[in-house]
């Protein structure tokens, strides 16, 4: 792993036993009530553009996962943990270096302080393979790497009055890639709302935000970028099935390397319906988001989503997602757009066993390529919770 100036990478790993000690507070005491849900998912899946290497094949998924949850009368907590390892058989034969193995650790906890006051604190940490993103992004196939990817945070929601409610944040994140071909990168990030409710379906919030993102590019150089956005938002229930909400807003971001700054309009809106038997929604957004690379993007997302259970058992959606990005750090930069849609049918075997049909179609035209896949997948998984 190449080391990073912002995090060392045997830093990571600390985060470990702070989750554990956040997430089981007071685990020793009667009056908290502790469940456990196992998880094992096996997942069998043909491609016909493999991690958009040109190549088709099988993949198999195997992904065992475990839920802790307990609460008390004034707080919850949550601890998860998740294996998937995958392997992968192509037109060539057995390809052991798609083979991959991925971590996941979460936690969070909430806390009910006083009558008005609640507060909180999160932890994860993951080690995955780097594919994803970089493909979204800038169309760069399998990169073998690993990212080691941490987040620690708190919140707290204060409710002024009977209509009000103040809320804070604050976040810490990092990237630490095991080779070079992307970017280290910490971020920190505070975040302040206020939210008024205006009628008994309609409430007005303002939330402001700072991010301050570091970057490695370099063995002994890092470059700085700072954020700051200011968004006016609105929520209406027009019944009790659907529901729509906005944000409108600015934002700033400045590069301490180049000593440029542009000015973006960022903000979102959804609408949202649901009844007994199915559920829609449609969203669209426009922010900022971390680069696998040296720099800050501003990005535009569209998602639409619908589901529909026409028996108890039987669960059939659809959806697809939609984003463009483009550096913030010049007004010619490349845009880089990513496609993808799914349709899925799920059927409940028994209590604890579930078989799920599903494909999705994905196409990327970004920096280095344009390619597009087909993914046919066959998932049977199991869960069952037990009380402790």
């Amino acid at each position: 792993m190449i080391p990073s100036k912002l995090v060392p990478p045997s830093a990571i790993w600390r985060v470990l036993p702070f989750i554990l000690c956040m997430a089981l507070p007071n685990a020793a005491r009667g009056d908290w009530a502790w469940e456990a849900v196992p998880k094992l998912v096996n997942e069998f899946a043909y491609d016909d553009n493999i991690l958009y290497e040109g190549e088709s094949g099988l993949e198999y998924q195997l992904s065992p996962a475990i839920l802790l949850s307990g609460q008390d009368r004034r707080t919850g907590a949550n601890l998860s943990a998740r294996l998937a390892v995958f392997r992968y058989l192509t037109d060539s034969g057995v390809r052991s270096d798609f083979n991959r193995t991925n971590q996941y650790y979460a936690t969070d906890v909430l806390h009910q302080a006083a009558r008005r006051l609640t507060v909180g604190a999160f932890a994860s940490l993951s080690i995955t393979d780097s594919t994803t993103q970089a493909i979204e992004e800038t169309g760069i196939a399998a990169d073998d790497s690993k990212v080691h990817a941490f987040t620690i945070g708190s919140r707290a929601n204060w409710g002024l009055d009977r209509l009000s409610s103040l809320s804070l944040s604050y976040g810490l994140d990092g990237y630490i890639y095991e080779s070079g071909n992307f970017s280290d990168s910490l971020r920190h990030k505070v975040s302040l709302g206020l939210t008024r409710s205006l009628d008994a379906r309609t409430s007005g919030s303002v939330t402001t935000s700072y991010e301050n993102y570091r970057f490695n590019i370099g063995e002994n150089d890092t470059a700085t970028s700072h954020t700051g956005a200011l968004y006016f938002g609105l929520g209406h229930a027009f019944s009790s099935r659907l529901l729509a909400e906005a944000s409108l807003g600015g934002g700033v971001v400045h590069s301490d390397q180049s000593e440029d700054s542009s000015y973006n309009a960022l903000g979102s809106a959804s609408l949202s319906y649901s009844w007994r038997q199915a559920d829609a929604r449609f969203a669209l957004s426009r922010s900022y988001e971390r680069s696998v690379l040296d720099e800050v993007l501003l990005v535009d997302a569209v998602t639409l989503g619908t589901s529909y259970r026409p028996l108890e058992d039987l669960a059939l959606s659809v959806g697809a997602v939609y984003r463009q990005s483009q550096s913030t750090d010049s007004d010619d930069a490349e845009v880089s757009d990513y496609f993808s849609v799914y349709e899925s049918v799920g059927y409940a075997l028994s209590q604890n066993w579930t078989l799920s049909l599903s494909h999705t179609y994905s196409h990327v035209d970004s920096l280095s390529d344009e390619q597009g896949s087909n993914r046919f997948i066959l998932s049977i998984s199991w869960a069952k919770a037990f009380p402790l």
